[in-house]
């Protein structure tokens, strides 16, 4: 909880929330088989992967710090105009 709190959310913060998503799918009859750490990060990350490999490696790292290695190796996307 203190990683919530914290105001600056890191990797770790990313897998407590995947826990967490795993608990309620088990609370609700679903099955987490197959799932791994990582997955639910899949579909808010656009980098997954990256971030899959760097928690791993350095779960205390800040989504900020990573947000700087994805623009490091060219991984971020431009900006999408908002079209009305």
């Amino acid at each position: 909880m203190d990683d919530l709190k914290s105001g600056e959310p890191r990797i770790q913060t990313m897998l407590l929330m995947e826990a967490f998503f795993r608990s309620l799918r088990s609370d609700l009859g679903i099955s987490n088989f197959g799932l791994k750490s990582g997955d639910f990060s899949h579909f808010m990350l656009r980098n997954g992967a990256l971030f899959a490999e760097i928690a791993a490696k350095k779960p205390n790292m800040t989504l900020q710090q990573l947000s700087e290695l994805e623009k490091k190796l060219g991984l971020q996307a431009a900006p999408v105009a908002n079209k009305r």
